[in-house]
């Protein structure tokens, strides 16, 4: 079976495309941390590249935005192509999103973005905006520890 799971802090705002045939369409980049902190004071991280289709798209594009908390769940891809000024063989790894669960950026309530769907209410009354109660993730950090 071919299942991941990340959670990870949102590095980029959310773009919402649409196909040729209307379909919602969109890529969210997120950063995982694991491990200690380093000596400099922040911890090991990776960045997750995922594509999020339909509804999913649509949400991700209301609530994924730049330092939001992110549970992704889906499926591994990988892409491969020819680079063009090189000739060489290239390939990467991307999230086929299947599913996907926010909370808001560390900072909303003193900083809050202009899409910014959360009113003070729901995030007083919700750990998440999904559908998943067990999730429930430690959201102390602050934008600076988003390594990007």
């Amino acid at each position: 079976m071919n299942e991941v799971k990340f959670d990870g802090r949102v590095i980029m705002d959310f773009e919402l495309r649409h196909t040729r045939t209307g379909a919602a369409v969109g890529d969210i980049r997120m950063a995982v941390s694991f491990g200690k902190k380093g000596e400099d004071g922040r911890y090991q991280s990776f960045l997750i590249n995922g594509t999020v289709w339909g509804d999913l798209a649509k949400e991700a594009h209301r609530y994924a935005l730049k330092g939001a908390f992110v549970s992704l769940t889906g499926q591994l891809q990988e892409e491969s192509w020819d680079d063009k000024t090189t000739g060489v063989k290239r390939s990467k790894f991307k999230v086929a999103v299947k599913d996907a669960s926010y909370l808001p950026p560390t900072n909303w309530r003193t900083n809050p973005e202009p899409r910014a769907p959360w009113t003070a209410e729901e995030v007083d009354n919700s750990n998440s905006f999904n559908h998943h109660s067990d999730f429930n993730p430690d959201t102390s950090g602050s934008m600076d520890d988003i390594p990007f």
